[in-house]
C-alpha cells in the first residue's frame, strides 16, 4: 500500500455551469494551447477552432491576441485565458504537482515546464466536459512521471575527496541520463497530443 505522502488525489475542478466561458470554448482552448506549446504555426485546424470560438462568444480581442501569439517564438508565447474557475484549478493542481516533483529533486522551474506540458496534454487528450476523466487522467500521468524520477539513480556521496575531473565526469553523466529521461517522458506526452 502506498504511502500517505506519496498518495496523489487531485480535486475535481468546480462545475462547468458555473465557468466564464461555455465548455465547448474551454475544448477550443485547450486545442489552440497545445498547439501554441508544441511550436505550431497558424494552421486551418487553428483557424477553424478560432471561428468556433468566435461563434461561442469568447471576446474579439483575446482572438486577435491569440492570433498574434503564433506570430511569436515558442519561449515568448503568453498563455490564453480560459474561465477563471476552470484556471484556479488547473493552478491549483500545477502547483500540487511542482511540489510532488520537487520532493523527488527536480528543480521548480523544471518541474513547472514539465507540467504545463503534462496537462496540456491531459486536457487535450479528454473533453473538458468529463472533468472526473480529467482528474484521472492527471492523477495517472502525476503517478507514472514521479514513478520514473523514482528510478533514476541516486547521487552517491563519496567517502573521501575524488578528483574534480572524475566527479565532474561523473555526474555529467547522470545529467545526461536524468535529461534523456525526461526527454523521452516529454516525447511520449508529445506524441501523445499530436496523435
Amino acid at each position: 500500500m502506498a504511502k500517505e505522502k506519496d498518495k496523489i488525489e487531485l480535486p475535481l475542478p468546480p462545475e462547468a455551469v458555473t465557468w466564464k466561458y461555455p465548455v465547448e470554448a474551454e475544448t477550443e482552448i485547450s486545442f489552440i494551447t497545445a498547439q501554441l506549446n508544441i511550436g505550431q504555426m497558424m494552421h486551418s485546424g487553428i483557424e477553424a477552432s478560432l471561428s468556433k470560438l468566435q461563434e461561442l462568444g469568447y471576446p474579439e480581442t483575446e482572438i486577435e491576441h491569440i492570433r498574434e501569439q503564433f506570430t511569436k517564438p515558442v519561449e515568448e508565447r503568453e498563455p490564453l485565458k480560459r474561465s477563471p474557475e476552470l484556471e484556479a484549478w488547473l493552478e491549483e493542481v500545477a502547483n500540487y504537482t511542482v511540489d510532488i516533483f520537487e520532493r523527488l529533486g527536480i528543480p521548480r522551474a523544471q518541474s513547472r515546464v514539465l507540467v504545463d506540458k503534462l496537462i496540456g496534454g491531459v486536457l487535450v487528450k479528454h473533453p473538458i466536459a468529463d472533468p472526473v476523466k480529467i482528474r484521472n487522467s492527471l492523477q495517472a500521468q502525476i503517478r507514472a512521471a514521479a514513478a520514473a524520477f523514482k528510478k533514476a539513480p541516486p547521487v552517491a556521496i563519496p567517502e573521501k575527496p575524488e578528483k574534480i575531473e572524475e566527479k565532474l565526469t561523473q555526474l555529467k553523466s547522470m545529467f545526461d541520463a536524468c535529461r534523456a529521461g525526461v526527454k523521452r517522458f516529454c516525447e511520449d506526452l508529445r506524441n501523445e497530443i499530436i496523435f
